[in-house]
């Protein structure tokens, strides 16, 4: 577990949350097409953020069970006995873009193998050389987002990397966020992992700070899905030899509106994939 304390330089009176997880750089099956939209997007919209859930790149070497030298990219196969310090160089020059936007990141499955195994953390090197300064090798945060809207001048998110696979269905995809709310308050629960795409807003009510009316509280609920096919043609991936369900390639765009009118926030979500 770690905790975030994040502050907008800019106040907009509406802005942008876009979560990135499960990017998977260095393999045939990373949709590079659609990180690259994700990417000229955040470039381009003023009030958008980004923040990353973890795998980032594969991170599989050739002393691993999984390394399969036919699903590596072009040039991480010329670059196959360095794998490690290579998806450092090629992530940092991928996401050197976008790097001055993004609020803070978690780590994965696929990032925190060889922490252990040889004391190399690969996300920390990717943030160093970024200069983010928001970096966990934990797989769960909790974030408060400072900004400035009449009275409300925070918004909490509950992130971590996720757990399961796709073999599971989809409304069991949310237990592990339904979950956190009874541990963790939060206006946003999010997770990955599961390379899956679900959401829900889960509404509760309270009382106004008077007490004279009903006042309701709305948290959003996301499993956010990744930047890896699950099937290629003429390649075997692991979901395949898994047999299991194709991938929902993306994530979501989370627009915090205000309104000049009230001192309430609304939460809305647009998938983007």
């Amino acid at each position: 577990m770690q905790i975030f304390r994040v502050k907008l330089e800019r106040h907009p009176l509406n802005f942008e949350l876009i979560p990135i997880f499960d990017i998977h750089f260095g393999t045939v099956f990373h949709n590079e097409h659609l990180f690259n939209k994700i990417v000229k997007y955040i470039q381009e919209n003023e009030n958008a953020y980004w923040f990353c859930g973890g795998d980032i790149c594969e991170f599989i070497c050739i002393d691993d069970k999984r390394f399969d030298f036919n699903s590596l990219e072009k040039s991480f196969k010329r670059n196959a006995e360095r794998i490690l310090t290579y998806s450092v160089e090629y992530a940092t020059e991928k996401l050197k873009p976008i790097a001055h936007k993004c609020l803070f990141m978690i780590s994965g499955n696929h990032d925190t193998k060889y922490k252990g195994k040889f004391g190399f953390d690969p996300i920390s090197s990717i943030c160093q050389n970024l200069n983010i300064t928001n970096y966990t090798d934990s797989y769960e945060a909790l974030v408060k987002i400072l900004f400035k809207h009449k009275r409300v001048d925070a918004i909490n998110l509950y992130v971590h990397h996720g757990h399961g696979y796709s073999k599971v269905r989809s409304g069991t995809l949310l237990n592990i966020l339904e979950d956190a709310m009874t541990s963790f308050d939060a206006d946003i629960y999010i997770a990955g992992h599961s390379h899956q795409l679900v959401f829900t807003y889960k509404n509760f009510l309270s009382l106004n700070n008077t007490g004279t009316a009903l006042k309701r509280k709305q948290k959003l609920l996301l499993r956010v899905g990744g930047f890896r096919f699950s099937r290629k043609v003429n390649v075997v991936g692991y979901e395949e030899k898994l047999g299991l369900r194709p991938n929902a390639d993306g994530t979501y765009i989370i627009k915090i509106i205000g309104y000049n009118s009230s001192q309430d926030l609304k939460l809305s979500v647009i998938p983007i994939f």
